[in-house]
């Protein structure tokens, strides 16, 4: 099956450049524009499966290029992003035809999840089951991102919820300290191995995995890490 192709239209190129990095290590495909000029040039070759649209844009304001896309009967899936964190803002957003609003600065993995939600709404039949991999008593839902543990849910933090779902994204597979640093979208040009080493220790605290002999997410000397899972599809 074909990978979802993904429009980032920005005008920021250093933000569409590690989004489109990122979403492509997660399985999409992506083009990118940094004006309403050059997404329309893109939009007469390829028909995208979604649209990430900046509502400021240096040559047309992007909710109302919006409102022209959607009374042209263009119904491409879209996904506004904007700085303003008004109610009355998101609520212009989504009457004048974007299908969610996300406010700016977000979260890396929000954005992933809002991308999978509307992709499932727009396509159910397009998307495939999403796995459920299940290690000891533990079940994490790779399309809802929710473990449950016999049954029962287990809240995490954010952080937790992250880097979990990254491995079982990547279940029974190593992943070393420079990749998990670039799947977790970390930008802050710090590079330590030890700051992936506190957070799979963390990770590991809350799961009750030993460190001293884990049992799920395991230590590959030399290597990096693994999470033992089985994965089944939900």
């Amino acid at each position: 099956m074909t990978a979802p192709l993904l429009l980032l239209i920005d005008d920021d190129a250093q933000l569409t450049g590690r989004l489109a990095g990122y979403l492509q290590r997660t399985g999409f495909r992506t083009r990118t524009a940094c004006s309403i000029a050059a997404a329309q040039d893109i939009l007469r070759e390829i028909q995208p499966d979604l649209l990430v649209l900046d509502w400021n844009l240096p040559d047309r304001d992007g909710l109302g290029q919006l409102a022209r896309w959607r009374a042209n009967g263009i119904a491409i899936p879209v996904l506004m992003l904007s700085g303003n964190v008004s109610a009355g803002h998101r609520v212009a957003g989504l009457q004048g035809g974007a299908d969610d609003y996300l406010t700016k600065p977000f979260d890396i993995q929000e954005l992933v999840a809002r991308i999978q939600a509307l992709l499932r709404r727009s396509a159910p039949g397009r998307q495939p089951a999403a796995p459920v991999i299940h290690f000891g008593p533990y079940a994490f839902d790779t399309g809802a991102a929710r473990l449950t543990r016999s049954g029962e849910p287990v809240p995490l933090a954010a952080a937790e919820l992250a880097l979990l779902m990254i491995f079982c994204q990547h279940a029974n597979r190593i992943l070393d300290r420079e990749q998990l640093l670039a799947l977790t979208g970390d930008s802050s040009g710090e590079r330590l191995d030890r700051s992936i080493d506190l957070r799979v220790a963390r990770l590991r605290d809350r799961l009750g995995d030993d460190a001293r002999s884990p049992r799920w997410l395991v230590t590959v000397r030399g290597q990096g890490y693994r999470l033992d899972g089985e994965q089944r599809l939900s």
